[in-house]
């Protein structure tokens, strides 16, 4: 079985996107977020847009899955207090779904993940 892990999407100075590994932390923290999309800032190295804990016995689908719904709500929360960001995290979320979509959408046994199919996201 796969150790538990975290994934890290990050927009470099140069306008990409990569999703990197969380190395050896394997549960990200609010503290530990905020120092790390501090110390990627003050280095140059870019912008740290979101992170995903991926459990042990979660699959990659569902990990998705996961950071979508988180960035929804997010976008959610954020709608009246900062309007900007809240379209900011839609934008990504929808983004997710598309990539989502195009990669296990078709193959995913929704038993495994029952809600896999009710996305609120309209990616059209």
């Amino acid at each position: 079985m796969d150790a538990a892990r975290v994934e890290i999407t990050v927009r470099r100075p140069d306008g990409e996107t990569d999703i990197v590994s969380g190395g050896k932390i394997t549960h990200m923290t609010d503290r530990v977020w905020a120092m790390m999309q501090d110390a990627t800032r003050k280095a140059g190295r870019g912008e740290c847009i979101s992170y995903i804990n991926i459990a042990a016995s979660e699959t990659p689908a569902q990990a998705l899955l996961a950071e979508i719904r988180s960035l929804t709500d997010q976008a959610t929360n954020t709608a009246d207090s900062n309007p900007a960001k809240s379209i900011n995290l839609s934008a990504r979320a929808m983004e997710l779904k598309r990539e989502w979509d195009a990669n296990y959408a078709d193959n995913y046994n929704t038993n495994e993940c029952p809600n896999a199919g009710d996305s609120t996201l309209d990616t059209e």
